[in-house]
C-alpha cells in the first residue's frame, strides 16, 4: 500500500513538473522575433549606459533580422483617443538608427526620430512600428493575421508598459520576458484566411514612453 502511494504521489509530481514545463517552453521567444528582442537588449544597454562602442556590438546584432515597416494601412486606430495618445519617438531599434548614434559619436535620443532613417527592405523577417504613447493612456489598434502570430512590445527600462492582444477566441496568452514591464511578447493563432485581431498598448508610467512593435 505504501508502495502505491508513494507511486502514486510520484506520477503526480511528473505530471506538475511536466505541465511547468510546457508552459516554460510556450513562454519561449524563439527564431527571427528572440534574434531581434535580444537587438533591442543590446541598444538599449547602450544608450541607458551612455556606452557608444556597445552601440556597435547592438547595431551588428540587429542587422541580423531584416525589418519591414507596418504602414498606416496596416492597423487602424479605434477610436479618436488611441489616435491622439500616439506620437513620434525618440528611438528606434534599427540598425540604421544606431549607426546613426554611432556617427554621432554621442547618445542623444532628445529629439523625435522621425526623420533618422528609412529603410530600404519591402519585406523582412519582422515587422515593425515606432511611436510613443502619452503617459497614463492606452491606444488600441485593429489589424489582419493569419495562423501564428507573435507580438513584440519592447521600450526603455523605466517604462512601464503593458501589451494586450485580443481576436475573436478572446485575449491572447501574453508575458515578460524580461521579467519587467519594460518587454511584452503575445502569441496566438489566427485561422488560415486573414481575421481582425485587436492589440492595446497600455502606459501606466507617469511620463511619454517610445517604443517599437514587432509582429511575424
Amino acid at each position: 500500500m505504501n508502495k502505491i502511494r508513494v507511486f502514486a504521489r510520484l506520477s503526480l509530481l511528473i505530471v506538475i513538473v511536466a505541465s511547468g514545463a510546457a508552459q516554460m517552453c510556450a513562454q519561449t521567444v524563439t527564431g527571427a522575433m528572440k534574434q531581434y528582442l535580444d537587438g533591442c537588449v543590446a541598444m538599449r544597454e547602450a544608450i541607458e549606459n551612455n556606452d557608444v562602442p556597445s552601440l556597435t556590438d547592438a547595431k551588428l546584432l540587429l542587422s541580423k533580422t531584416r525589418l519591414s515597416n507596418l504602414s498606416e494601412d496596416d492597423f487602424t486606430a479605434v477610436d479618436a483617443a488611441s489616435k491622439s495618445n500616439i506620437g513620434a519617438p525618440k528611438i528606434l531599434y534599427t540598425s540604421e538608427f544606431a549607426n546613426e548614434l554611432v556617427k554621432k559619436g554621442i547618445i542623444s535620443i532628445k529629439e523625435d526620430a522621425r526623420d533618422a532613417h528609412l529603410m530600404r527592405e519591402t519585406s523582412g523577417d519582422l515587422q515593425v512600428w515606432h511611436a510613443s504613447i502619452k503617459p497614463k493612456s492606452e491606444a488600441s489598434f485593429v489589424s489582419m493575421g493569419v495562423d501564428e502570430c507573435q507580438m513584440l512590445l519592447f521600450s526603455l527600462s523605466d517604462s512601464k508598459l503593458k501589451l494586450k492582444v485580443e481576436d475573436q477566441n478572446g485575449v491572447a496568452k501574453s508575458w515578460n520576458p524580461l521579467n519587467d514591464s519594460s518587454a511584452w511578447v503575445s502569441t496566438w493563432t489566427m485561422p488560415s484566411d486573414p481575421s481582425e485581431f485587436k492589440f492595446t498598448i497600455i502606459n501606466d508610467g507617469d511620463s511619454e514612453a517610445s517604443f517599437v512593435i514587432a509582429i511575424n
